[in-house]
């Protein structure tokens, strides 16, 4: 095997995961793509997608499986759909399919997510908020004080938060988190937001 070639195999290998379902609107040419790029419902649940599989792919246990399982999805399923509905169907199943894959190392993160955070950029609801261990969600007071003395609670990958009443709430799907890190998908959005934790 030439240098070259080896190269390019092991940067194809290394791209592939990251890009397995976003589609490419400026060069769309097939007609599920079409349909996807024409429809902003579509186009954010494609993006959702592929963020979802990224996360899944970085934690998963066998990323080989979840990666062809990924390909089967984008070939049996994704490119014979000829409908709106067809392809909402099929991303919402995908989604399920995906966030089941990411339940195990999701459900360990609550006490990764306890502490307080600050908004990295403009993408994200909240631009600092706390979560007490105990489950109560503070958003601080002069910047979304509907949210102080609220709660917080995680079912799998799907953080929610609520106010004081639980009239009001947010809901993220945990995309990846680390000791200084956090990063969710805020209400089904596409845009991924990004915190950064505030140390005591």
């Amino acid at each position: 095997m030439s240098r070259y070639f080896f190269l390019a195999a092991l940067c194809s290998a290394a791209i592939w995961p990251f890009s397995a379902t976003a589609v490419d609107c400026a060069r769309a040419t097939e007609p599920h793509i079409k349909l996807i790029c024409s429809n902003p419902e579509l186009t954010h649940a494609d993006a959702s997608i592929n963020r979802i599989y990224q996360a899944a792919m970085v934690h998963a246990e066998e990323a080989e499986i979840l990666r062809n399982e990924q390909r089967r999805w984008i070939q049996g399923v994704q490119s014979k759909c000829d409908s709106v509905a067809c392809l909402a169907t099929a991303y919402a199943t995908r989604k399920q399919a995906l966030l089941g894959s990411l339940s195990r190392w999701c459900g360990a993160q609550a006490a990764e997510f306890s502490g307080s955070w600050k908004r990295k950029g403009n993408e994200g609801f909240f631009e600092k908020f706390s979560a007490e261990p105990d489950g109560t969600f503070n958003s601080w007071i002069h910047q979304r004080p509907e949210f102080w003395n609220g709660a917080w609670s995680m079912d799998g990958c799907s953080i929610k938060l609520r106010n004081h009443d639980g009239s009001l709430s947010v809901d993220w799907l945990l995309i990846d988190i680390d000791r200084s890190t956090l990063k969710v998908l805020e209400d089904d959005s596409s845009g991924l937001a990004i915190y950064r934790k505030i140390e005591p």
